[in-house]
Order: C-alpha cells, then sequence, then structure tokens
C-alpha cells in the first residue's frame, strides 16, 4: 500500500511523515478498531488525516466524525488540513453552535464535534452508518465509564465502520482508566462488557468501603497483552526532540500568610478580613491550602481575598531574567488570573472563556514570536494546541496541578517535535506547602495518596 503522504504537490507545504507515522498510518489502514496512543508532538492528527485520505479512496468509508475538545475542534483539525497541501481538497465542518444540525448537513468529508454536543449527536445518530468512520480525539476525557458522555457516545459507536481512539494519556491516573477507552472499540471484547466486571477481573476492592481498586499482582501485564493487538503505542525517542529541563524556583510567602497556611492546615479555619473561611472536608483543606500557596483566597461567598505576592513577585523576576524571550505561563484559579493580568496587563491569555476569533489571533500572534508573556489555563486550553512556531523555550507553572496529564499535555504545547533548542519547565514553589508534595507526585517519587496525606499532616 503507497499511502498518499507520498504524493507531490503543488502546494507550499509537503506533508513528509516521519517513518514512524508511515507505520501508524499503515497500522490504522489495517485495523478498523485502533487505538494510536502516541505522546503530544508526534503529529497524531496528521496521521488520522492521512489515513482517513487513503480509507476515503480505496474503501467504502467516505466520512469521518471526530469527537474533540472545543479548542481542538475551532483551531488544531482545521489548522492540520490546511497546513498540508496533500489535505487541502478535505473539507471540514464544525458541528457547535446554534446552527449544529445545518453544519451536520454540510457536504464535507469531515465533522468535528466536543463531547459536550453528544447529547444532541445521539438525537441525530440515524444518520451514521458504515460509510462513516469515528475518531475519539483526546480517548481519556471518556475514561469514566459512568459518565453520561461516554454513555451516550456507547449507544451510536457500532453504527461506524471504522474506529480509531487516540490520545498521549491513556491511563493518567492508573489502568482502571483504560477500560472504557478500550470499549469503544470493541465492545467489551477484552477488558469485559462491563466495568463492574473489568474491576472485579483485573483489581482488588481498597479504600473506604471498598470504592476504590488497587491493581492485583501482575495484572497489568495481562491487560497490556490483551489490547496489545489493538493498539500502537510509539515512544517520544522516537523523535529528535530538543532537551527538556527542570527550573525549581522556591518562593517564600511571608510570615502573614504562613502563619494563615498553617491555621487552614490544623484548624480548617482562618479569618480574614474578618471574614471566617472554612474547609468543611480534607478535599475542600487541600484546594484552600493551594490557593494560599499561590497567594489568594476564595471567600464564603465566593469573592477572592488576596494574601500575598510572592509567585507573581518571582514570575516578574523570571520574566525579566529572560530578556523578552517567550515565557508561556500555567494558572488554575481565577484569582491567579487576575493577578497576573494585573502585573502583566498587556499579556494575552487563552481559557475557557477566550472567544474562538480571540484564541485564533492570540495563537497566531504567539507563533509569530511577537508575544513576550502569555498565560493559559491547561484544562481548558491544553489539549492539541500548537504554540511551538514563536520560538518559545520556558513555561512556568503558577500553580503546580496534581493531574498528570494536564501537566504533561501543558508542556507539551511547545516541547514537541519542531521545537527549536531546549525547553525549561520552571515551576513557582511555595516553601513548604503543599506544591513541594505535588512536585513529589510529578516526578514520582510518590503517589498521588502519598503526597495527600503528607500534605495534611500537622
Amino acid at each position: 500500500m503507497s499511502f498518499l503522504s507520498t504524493i507531490q504537490s503543488s502546494g507550499a507545504v509537503i506533508y513528509r511523515p516521519h517513518d514512524y507515522q508511515i507505520e501508524c498510518s499503515q497500522w490504522l489502514y489495517e485495523h478498523p478498531r485502533a487505538g494510536l496512543f502516541l505522546p503530544p508532538g508526534m503529529g497524531k492528527t496528521t496521521i488520522v488525516l492521512d489515513t482517513f485520505k487513503t480509507i476515503k479512496y480505496t474503501t467504502d468509508i467516505k466520512k469521518l466524525l471526530v469527537i474533540a475538545p472545543i479548542r481542538v475542534c475551532h483551531i488544531v483539525w482545521p489548522a492540520e488540513i490546511k497546513k498540508w497541501s496533500q489535505f487541502a481538497n478535505l473539507r471540514i465542518s464544525v458541528v457547535h453552535g446554534p446552527n449544529k444540525l445545518e453544519a451536520l448537513q454540510e457536504d464535507a468529508d469531515i465533522y468535528v464535534i466536543n463531547p459536550d454536543g453528544l447529547a444532541w449527536l445521539s438525537k441525530h445518530a440515524h444518520i451514521f452508518d458504515e460509510t462513516w468512520m469515528i475518531v475519539v480525539d483526546e480517548s481519556s476525557n471518556f475514561k469514566n465509564g459512568r459518565s453520561k458522555r461516554f454513555r451516550y457516545l456507547q449507544g451510536m459507536i457500532n453504527r461506524f465502520g471504522r474506529r480509531v481512539i487516540m490520545t498521549g494519556s491513556p491511563t493518567p491516573n492508573g489502568l482502571k482508566n483504560i477500560w472504557s477507552q478500550i470499549y469503544l472499540l470493541d465492545g467489551g471484547q477484552r477488558l469485559g462488557r462491563y466495568i463492574t466486571h473489568f474491576f472485579n477481573t483485573f483489581f482488588n476492592a481498597s479504600g473506604y468501603m471498598g470504592y476504590d481498586h488497587t491493581l492485583r499482582t501482575g495484572a497489568d501485564a495481562q491487560i497490556y497483552k490483551l489490547i496489545s493487538d489493538i493498539v500502537i503505542h510509539k515512544p517520544r525517542e522516537l523523535l529528535n526532540m530538543p532537551g527538556l529541563s527542570t527550573n525549581i524556583i522556591k518562593v517564600d510567602m511571608g510570615d502573614t500568610a504562613r502563619a494563615l497556611y498553617n491555621d487552614m492546615k490544623r484548624e480548617m479555619l482562618i479569618e480574614i478580613e474578618g471574614q471566617e473561611i472554612a474547609a468543611v472536608n480534607a478535599a475542600v483543606k487541600i484546594g484552600k491550602l493551594k490557593q494560599i500557596s499561590n497567594g489568594a483566597l476564595y471567600g464564603m461567598t465566593g469573592n477572592a481575598m488576596y494574601i500575598h505576592s510572592a509567585k507573581i513577585d518571582a514570575l516578574m523576576e523570571l520574566h525579566e531574567e529572560l530578556g523578552g524571550r517567550p515565557l508561556l505561563v500555567f494558572y488554575e484559579y481565577l484569582h491567579d488570573l487576575a493577578k497576573l493580568v494585573t502585573a502583566f496587563p498587556h499579556a494575552p491569555y487563552l481559557g475557557g472563556d477566550t472567544p474562538n476569533k480571540d484564541l485564533h489571533n492570540t495563537i497566531a500572534n504567539w507563533n509569530l514570536g511577537i508575544v513576550p508573556i502569555m498565560f493559559l489555563h491547561p484544562a481548558s486550553a491544553g489539549h492539541g494546541l500548537n504554540l511551538q512556531s514563536g520560538g518559545c523555550q520556558d513555561v512556568c507553572f503558577f500553580s503546580i496541578t496534581w493531574d498528570l496529564e494536564l501537566h504533561d499535555q501543558a508542556i507539551g504545547r511547545v516541547w514537541r517535535q519542531g521545537a527549536k533548542g531546549g525547553v525549561t519547565a520552571h515551576y513557582l514553589v511555595g516553601e513548604r506547602t503543599i506544591d513541594e508534595n505535588i512536585l513529589k507526585v510529578l516526578d514520582g517519587k510518590a503517589t498521588l495518596q502519598q503526597a495527600l496525606l503528607e500534605a495534611l499532616e500537622v
């Protein structure tokens, strides 16, 4: 089989795949049910486009439905089609907003919709048949087999002639996340038709009232063997990746903030500006400790109260030290963003409330290298965005996430194939705070449970 990616075109940019990309395209072509597990930056979208174009001209498959995060729908898939000359004749329709039905009825080759649209799409599932291929982009968004989005997709998945799931982080919180993703491919043939059967076969009940699950000895090898014929994985080492280094920036939040932090940790109750702020349970306390470390805290009425500027000061020093080199900063809370835009009033940000038009313009300017600092919320804008073209070699975690998937996806916005030079990940770490415990999880030096318990110790 000679893939269409080898055809020369008069377009400005010709897709010239790496050997592993050719192998992945061939594998997807030969497997009507396939999982593509590649780290960020290895070109999953382009591999699928290459495969689909070949499939479209050599099989009965004529249409492709893509389910992807909203920003990926609006930015990544249309951009990849425009980028490569081989895909210039592929027509894409974004099924989003008040005119979803019209978008779904357009004469296109590829239709993209975000998971929140699945409830609506399930009412129009009759249009899909064996001539359609479906791709679940970032399938880890369906890791919860009991979620509504999984149920909606489960109800229509059998209509499609071909199925592909793809992600860079299939098991961000352990192998218990893999069942629902593989089910979308094989209907439970390999890991069990029901999630309870999966847990009973490969896990032991643990935790409070047995609601948690611990992998049985040797079960991981069993699972890998069972899914090996349906999943292809290629390590990042196949790429000529730039180096990745780490810079831990210790931050002293001062005596006043330290006293508030210790009181919250010990008493689960503090008073600020005459307002009592309580943590009703350990989970809430964890969140409040993170907020205090960052420099602000939500009050009982939802208002943000500012406690210290230590992290902002450290970020300003880092920005000055970089001398105008692009810096991508990851934030978590809205009060983080408020502090950031106050300190850097001309800096753009990408978050859940960023309009698509502004998103396009901001990304374009960033990739031109004319934006010195930008803020990004990894949960709402981290998946799939290509931000490596502007020469950014520095990212900074203003707030450090527990979530390994979000962490890796965030760094993967600039540390990817095509980036020039090495990348440094800077971490603003509150001294003697929960930030240090989170770093242990990210470094693999502690499990999430161990780190949480350490963070709560008085």
